[in-house]
């Protein structure tokens, strides 16, 4: 392996994810891996054109910037 996905390895393992709800610690690896063993039963492609991790990808990049939005938004708006 080398020092780069070592590295990128080591930065996965550190971020943690919290329930908001549970206030639990989710485990990333479990989700992703019941997210594609969901994703092999329904018979849907992981990779490629307007393919599962192309179309996560851009909803999760777009929930980020609409939240982003909203945030600046709220904060500019003088009460």
């Amino acid at each position: 392996m080398s020092d780069t996905s070592v590295e990128i390895e080591a930065a996965a393992e550190s971020a943690v994810m919290i329930d908001l709800v549970t206030g639990e610690i989710i485990d990333q690896q479990k989700m992703a891996k019941q997210l594609l063993a969901g994703a092999k039963a329904e018979g849907i492609s992981l990779v490629g054109p307007d393919r599962l991790l192309d179309g996560l990808t851009k909803t999760i990049l777009e929930t980020a910037l609409e939240s982003e939005a909203h945030f600046c938004y709220a904060n500019s708006v003088v009460a």
